[in-house]
């Protein structure tokens, strides 16, 4: 059994089951690429029940299409989730993510340049505060906004 402690063994690992499972897609002819990457997928999780009901397997995506694994298009209505609003691969976002990501990629509630920038900034077009809460999610963002009241 391979010691996934160790990140370089990890690494060498997963490309060689990657390869070999890349050679098995191109073998298949009855079975679909999605189909294939579906199974092996989930042997090692548990799924959402829309994922269930309709299991795509997305390899791509821009603006707001998206591709499967077997080069079927579609609309994505989700954008998502909430984490693609600009749509999928947006060159800014893109060229934004790979800069940060050379420098600190998320340290949660943390202070960091970009956040104060941006803090000031929305305190800029805010009318009644200066002060504000970020959240990553809505349903905690609404909690605190009725804690805090009018």
């Amino acid at each position: 059994m391979t010691d996934f402690r160790d990140i370089k063994a990890a690494v060498a690992w997963s490309s060689v089951e990657d390869e070999a499972f890349m050679r098995d897609l191109g073998k298949a002819e009855k079975e679909t690429a999605s189909r294939m990457i579906r199974e092996r997928g989930y042997r090692h999780t548990s799924c959402h029940g829309r994922v269930s009901i309709n299991p795509l397997v997305f390899e791509s995506g821009q603006g707001s299409v998206l591709k499967d694994a077997d080069g079927n298009r579609y609309l994505d209505l989700g954008s998502g989730i909430y984490v693609t609003n600009l749509g999928h691969s947006h060159p800014k976002v893109s060229e934004a993510v790979a800069r940060h990501a050379k420098t600190l990629m998320n340290c949660h509630d943390y202070m960091t340049p970009v956040k104060a920038a941006f803090l000031e900034r929305l305190a800029g077009c805010l009318r009644r505060t200066s002060t504000t809460f970020t959240s990553t999610t809505t349903a905690t963002a609404v909690e605190f906004a009725i804690r805090a009241g009018p």
